[in-house]
C-alpha cells in the first residue's frame, strides 16, 4: 500500500478490517438499502483500498483525520483528472462507483444503525449531498458509455430499400418453402422416434457392469477383487481413461468393497449406490433433429428470383449451416419476421 507495508502487515490492520466490514454492508444491503452482487463487493472493495491509498499519500493516518480541505484534490485524483476544468478519460460507470464508495465512507461511520457502528473508520465530511448528486457528477464528468453514432441518411436509406424489396420480392417464396417444412417435420419426427434405440447412460452402464461382476466375476477384475478400469472401460466400449473420471469412483469403490466381502452398513450404502446407479432411465431425445433428412425431402439448396438482395441459395431448414454456403429457411425468415431465426430444429 501506499505506506510501503503490505496489506496483510499488522500496519495496516485496521484497513484489513475496514475492508472486511466495508464489502460485508455492500453484500448485506447496510450501506445501499439492498444487497448487491458480490462481483459488485469485490469492485467497490478494490476501490476502497484506492481511496485509502490516496488518503496515506495526502499524509493523514486514518481516513477519520484526513481533513474536508483536501476532498476536492480527491475526487479529482479519483477521475483521473490532471485539470480539473477538462473531462476525465474515464467512463462515468467507473467514476460513478468512485465517488459512491466515498459517499458511502461517510454514511456508514456518520449515520450507524441503532445496532451500532458499522465500520472502524470513515470519513468525518459528507463530500457528496445525495446518491443522485453522484449519478449527476459521474455524468458530467466522465466519458459516456455504449451510445451509438447515428447512421448516415444515405445508409439509413439503402437499408430501408434493402428491407422493403426483400419481403416484396422473396417473401412468398420463402414462406412456401417454411410452410412446406413445417407440413414434413411432424412426419418425419414420428419416423425417427419409430427406429430410434435409446442409449443408457454410461454412469448406469458401468453401475449394471459392476452389478453383474459381483456374481460372475468377469477378467477385468484380479484376484484381489481390484477392479481393472481399463479393461473394464474395454469390455463396455468407452474409452480407456474414461473409468478413471472422478465421477465414476463412487462406483468403483463400492464394487471393490462388495468384492472383498464387505458387510454391515457400509456395505449396504455401497450396494444402494450401485443399484441406484444401475435404475436411471434410459436417455431418450423427446424432439430428434430432422434437420437433414428435411432438407434432403425438401430438394435442398433451393434458388429463387435472381436479385440484389436474394437469399439463395437455402440450404437447410434452421440458422446453423457451419462451413455451408448459403443460409437457412429460418434465418431467411428471420428478414421478413424479426426473431424468427430464434426458433430451433
Amino acid at each position: 500500500m501506499a505506506n510501503g507495508y503490505p496489506l496483510n502487515h499488522d500496519v495496516n490492520a485496521k484497513y484489513w478490517e475496514l475492508a472486511r466490514r466495508f464489502f460485508t454492508a455492500c453484500r448485506n444491503g447496510i450501506a445501499t438499502g439492498k444487497p448487491l452482487a458480490v462481483k459488485t463487493c469485490i469492485g467497490m472493495t478494490y476501490t476502497l483500498f484506492l481511496v485509502v491509498d490516496l488518503v496515506m499519500r495526502n499524509g493523514a493516518s486514518s481516513l477519520w483525520t484526513f481533513s474536508i480541505r483536501g476532498s476536492d484534490a480527491l475526487l479529482a485524483a479519483l477521475t483521473g483528472r490532471v485539470d480539473p476544468d477538462a473531462p476525465s478519460e474515464l467512463v462515468s460507470a467507473t467514476i460513478r462507483l468512485r465517488f459512491e464508495v466515498v459517499r458511502l465512507l461517510y454514511i456508514l461511520v456518520a449515520e450507524a444503525p441503532a445496532e451500532g457502528t458499522v465500520l472502524n473508520d470513515g470519513f468525518s465530511f459528507a463530500a457528496f449531498s445525495s446518491s443522485e448528486e453522484v449519478v449527476a457528477l459521474s455524468k458530467l464528468i466522465g466519458q459516456q458509455q455504449g451510445t451509438t453514432p447515428d447512421a448516415p441518411p444515405e445508409v439509413v436509406f439503402r437499408c430501408l430499400e434493402a428491407a422493403i424489396r426483400y419481403v416484396a420480392y422473396y417473401s412468398d417464396e420463402i414462406i412456401d418453402l417454411y410452410h412446406a417444412a413445417e407440413t414434413l417435420r411432424p412426419k418425419l419426427k414420428i419416423e425417427v422416434h419409430s427406429t430410434y434405440q435409446p442409449r443408457y447412460r454410461r454412469r448406469a452402464g458401468i453401475a449394471s457392469a459392476l452389478l453383474e461382476a459381483l456374481v460372475t466375476r468377469p477378467p477385468w477384475i484380479d484376484a484381489t477383487g481390484t477392479i481393472l478400469k481399463s479393461e473394464l472401460a474395454r469390455h463396455l466400449g468407452m474409452n480407456a481413461s474414461d473409468t478413471y473420471k472422478p465421477i465414476y469412483r463412487p462406483l468403483i469403490q463400492a464394487a471393490e468393497l462388495l468384492l472383498v466381502g464387505g458387510k454391515g452398513p457400509r456395505a449396504d450404502e455401497a450396494r444402494f449406490i450401485l443399484m441406484e446407479a444401475a435404475g436411471k432411465p434410459p436417455e431418450a431425445k423427446l424432439d430428434p433433429y430432422v434437420g437433414d433428412e428435411l432438407a434432403r425431402r425438401l430438394g435442398l439448396p433451393f434458388t429463387g428470383a435472381a436479385g440484389e438482395f436474394a437469399p439463395w441459395p437455402i440450404v437447410l431448414v434452421g440458422n446453423s449451416k457451419g462451413d455451408r454456403p448459403g443460409v437457412g429457411c429460418h434465418a431467411a425468415m428471420d428478414g421478413i419476421v424479426p426473431d424468427f431465426g430464434s426458433v430451433h430444429v
